[in-house]
């Protein structure tokens, strides 16, 4: 049950605009939204704590976030014994979430790469833990995940699938009670994953984990994102910034990071993951990316979100919202930095390599994708402008599953 205290006063203050998006008050942290969340073992006990939604303050760089003693305790025990917690956020995927976890005889699966990194590091403790958010009674998500803890025990039984169900909407709350979780068990290291995303090869997550400790600081590591291949010439125009970029953000469909390191986020951000691409970078440093690890043993392969064009062209408005939202609040130091990622090279520069490869049909859809994409960015723009001249904010961005979104092994 979600209580809302002072349903009045937090309407009131909530009008505070930046850059046309709701951004809070001082007075705005007394109203957070409070709610109980279960959580279930594996040995079918169940927890019940509290999960209040974060409304701020932002953490601009995990150095502001992590103190000196807390980050010489998370080095120190670099070479240690570590307990891994990999998090699955999900919502309404009864249909493709059994296949993810367990997998059957021609897919890869999650627990595949589990079972490679208790092979090779039999002493680490390690932890799945899937957070479904409840939006309808109709979603069937918990008892699919029952039946994983169930199968899970007898198959895999050195490795532990906790179930955590939450009422809260948005991936950034689900990250949030996931992180809370790990913080609370004492695990070390925190791997983000979708509930859409395969691995590969088979150890991919571990060479993430080991990136990880072999780094000399607190960074966050990231496979190279891989969108598949194109089943339709939409989804090869969507598919073109990856296959001629260069990647130095850190994708949210699988990220790994010291659990001490990550911050609490506010529910109301869109860009998950380039926020915390954001936190790791370092614009002190004469490689402001240094902190942020693509790891070009790991790939990541997931559909792309919409890969029709009316889902889409929705995803791209949503994305846009998000990128406007992000570079409303971010410090000027680091909103050109992440300028600069969103943007990748110029337009001519793209072309220009696509075109040295010999591919004249992705010259053309390069162009085509850019017809499209701009007007709905200045679009947005002007909307935005609009909000922040008459102060009402945009307070809410579409976070639901696409339509298109559908499991990659279907």
């Amino acid at each position: 049950m979600v209580r809302l205290k002072n349903h009045q006063g937090y309407k009131k203050s909530i009008n505070n605009s930046k850059g046309g998006f709701y951004f809070p008050t001082k007075d705005d942290y007394k109203f957070a939204r409070e709610a109980d969340i279960k959580i279930i073992y594996q040995d079918s006990s169940i927890e019940i704590t509290k999960y209040k939604e974060i409304i701020g303050p932002f953490y601009w760089d995990v150095n502001d976030y992590v103190s000196t003693k807390i980050r010489e305790q998370i080095l120190s025990k670099r070479k240690e014994k570590q307990s891994v917690i990999v998090g699955v956020p999900t919502c309404n995927s009864q249909d493709h979430i059994y296949r993810y976890l367990i997998g059957d005889k021609k897919h890869r699966d999650l627990f595949s790469q589990l079972r490679v990194i208790k092979e090779m590091h039999p002493d680490w403790d390690v932890e799945v833990v899937v957070n479904v958010t409840t939006l309808s009674n109709e979603d069937k998500t918990v008892q699919v995940i029952k039946q994983v803890q169930k199968e899970a025990k007898e198959k895999l039984p050195s490795i532990k699938v906790t179930l955590i169900i939450m009422s809260f909407k948005t991936k950034v709350n689900a990250m949030n009670a996931i992180a809370e979780y790990a913080k609370k068990k004492d695990a070390t290291v925190l791997c983000f994953v979708d509930d859409d995303t395969l691995h590969y090869p088979e150890n991919a997550l571990l060479s993430n984990i080991e990136a990880l400790l072999c780094s000399n600081g607190l960074s966050i590591v990231a496979p190279i994102y891989d969108p598949g291949p194109p089943n339709s010439i939409w989804e090869r125009i969507r598919s073109l910034r990856w296959y001629y970029s260069i990647n130095i953000s850190a994708p949210g469909e699988s990220m790994v990071l010291d659990v001490a390191s990550y911050p609490k986020i506010p529910y109301y951000l869109n860009s998950d993951d380039l926020y915390l691409t954001a936190y790791f970078l370092d614009e002190n440093a004469t490689d402001p990316f240094r902190r942020v690890i693509i790891n070009k043993n790991s790939h990541a392969l997931s559909k792309l979100a919409g890969s029709n064009i009316l889902d889409g062209l929705k995803v791209l408005r949503r994305s846009a919202y998000g990128v406007n939202q992000l570079l409303s609040f971010l410090p000027p130091e680091k909103s050109v930095l992440i300028k600069k990622i969103i943007a990748g090279e110029s337009i001519f520069s793209k072309l220009k390599k696509i075109k040295s490869k010999g591919n004249n049909l992705d010259v053309f859809l390069l162009i085509v994708w850019n017809v499209i994409r701009l007007p709905i960015f200045i679009m947005i723009k002007i909307e935005l402008s609009i909000r922040k001249y008459f102060g009402v904010p945009k307070k809410t961005i579409n976070y639901d599953r696409d339509s298109g979104t559908s499991y990659l092994i279907d």
